[in-house]
């Protein structure tokens, strides 16, 4: 190889090397030094479903009378995302909620808990879903007290309430016919 090749390799060397020592810095400085940011930017923009459950037809008899209604009902829910970015990852909301609704703290707490934090012989009650779905706290909740909730929304960051349909199985001259009807309790 002539000495003008030799001298052309070596430039041709040292700019890969240099080009490679350029991209593997840029990444180092990206993955190690700026993850940060980009953690923040991969959360804020994260998406959750929403799951709204149909509103069902009533089930009349011949006669017209209602078999099987929906009736609406308020629930209280626990939104995990924005409990966990407050400083005490929600522990002082979930106080007040479970006093405003008569509920223990510890079974607040058990039931806003995922499956997978706590200890395997104490994971009765807990939440089987992710911290992204809004957790059920209390199933047709009073509504004087959902509106407290309601008001003081700023007090009760992480708390939410939904109006959603509970299906009704009135009775007829004291016959229950949901047995006919396909009544699966919750």
């Amino acid at each position: 190889m002539s000495e003008r090749g030799k001298i052309n390799l070596i430039i041709f060397q040292t700019l890969i090397f240099s080009l490679m020592f350029a991209l593997f810095g840029r990444l180092f400085y990206l993955q190690v030094l700026d993850s940060g940011r980009y953690q923040d930017a991969a959360i804020s923009i994260q998406s959750r479903d929403i799951v709204t459950p149909a509103v069902r037809g009533a089930i009349t008899d011949i006669h017209g009378s209602p078999l099987v209604v929906d009736l609406p009902g308020l629930v209280v829910f626990a939104d995990r995302s924005t409990l966990d970015k407050q400083p005490d990852k929600g522990v002082s909301v979930l106080g007040r909620a479970a006093n405003l609704f008569g509920l223990e703290y510890s079974d607040v707490y058990q039931r806003t808990r995922l499956c997978g934090e706590l200890p395997k012989d104490s994971r009765a009650g807990c939440w089987n879903g992710t911290r992204y779905q809004p957790i059920p706290l209390v199933g047709n909740a009073n509504q004087d007290l959902a509106l407290k909730v309601l008001e003081n929304s700023d007090s009760y960051l992480g708390i939410q309430v939904q109006t959603v349909p509970i299906r009704s199985y009135p009775s007829l001259e004291g016959e229950n016919v949901a047995h006919v009807l396909g009544y699966v309790g919750s």
